[in-house]
């Protein structure tokens, strides 16, 4: 896995910090659980009443959500392309090899569930990564809209996967 932050809304802009996770599935989660604290950025937002609520840039729990999702749900077969964090200064790309799997369609997505990685996926849900089974980005989705972030993006590709999540303005 890889993490890139960059200066600005494209790969063209100066890099600010990587990371290279590396390593057991387990300590992978712990360092993306790490990850998604460590950028979601909570602000106080003053709201009519003059009372504060605590906003996020990226709702961390939102992000681990995703970040699972992708090295669970990634084609490990005969791929060497690492699944790829690309922090920019509006949004976070999450890109994982391997489209769809099995018999999940695009119009089934993202409601329907196909396992490319049964255990990897059961060792998440053992290990408390990851609550149930096809409900992280439903979930992903709720904490987005708590937080009066723009919609989830995704983009399915013929070989990859992409979730996108817009900066709270």
């Amino acid at each position: 896995m890889q993490y890139v932050c960059y200066d600005g809304r494209t790969q063209a802009a100066p890099v600010l910090r990587e990371r290279r996770l590396s390593g057991d599935p387990l300590n992978g989660m712990r360092d993306l659980d790490r990850l998604a604290k460590e950028i979601a950025k909570y602000r106080p937002v003053r709201r009519s009443d003059l009372a504060d609520d605590s906003v996020a840039d990226y709702p961390d729990v939102a992000l681990h959500e995703l970040f699972i999702n992708a090295i669970v749900h990634r084609n490990y077969d005969e791929s060497t392309t690492p699944v790829a964090i690309n922090h920019y200064s509006d949004h976070i790309e999450i890109q994982n090899p391997g489209s769809l799997y099995g018999d999940l369609t695009r119009d089934q997505f993202p409601k329907g569930t196909a396992y490319r990685n049964p255990v990897l996926a059961e060792a998440a849900r053992t290990l408390g990564f990851a609550n149930r089974f096809g409900r992280g980005i439903a979930l992903a989705q709720e904490l987005l809209a708590k937080n009066a972030s723009p919609q989830l993006e995704y983009v399915i590709g013929d070989n990859h996967f992409a979730m996108i999540v817009r900066r709270r303005p």
